[in-house]
């Protein structure tokens, strides 16, 4: 438990808790080797190295780094969700063992 409420599977206030990411593999190799200047979200131009700041400065959950960086808020944003995934696979790899902490 943390703050006034009691953290559970889907809470809603972006602390990671309950969290159940599958890794896709595949994605999660190619952002491994991908330079920190890959765009992230084409729609904003937001890049790997954008994404790996905003996790070093505190955000260690998908919404979190979205509301730092602006990734796949663009309105009228048509790949919203594959930033979705690769911002979610971005977190898991740089965010380590800081994320979901309740």
């Amino acid at each position: 438990m943390s703050g006034d409420h009691e953290h559970s599977e889907s809470c809603g206030c972006g602390c990671g808790c309950g969290d159940t990411l599958v890794l896709d593999q595949d994605l999660a190799r190619r952002w491994r080797e991908a330079p920190d200047q890959e765009v992230v979200c084409a729609c904003t131009g937001v890049d790997k190295a954008a994404v790996k700041a905003a996790i070093a400065a505190g955000a260690f959950t998908a919404p979190l780094v979205k509301a730092m960086t602006g990734v796949g808020r663009e309105l009228g944003c048509r790949q919203r969700r594959q930033c979705q995934s690769d911002l979610e696979v971005l977190v898991a790899l740089y965010g380590g063992a800081q994320g979901g902490h309740c």
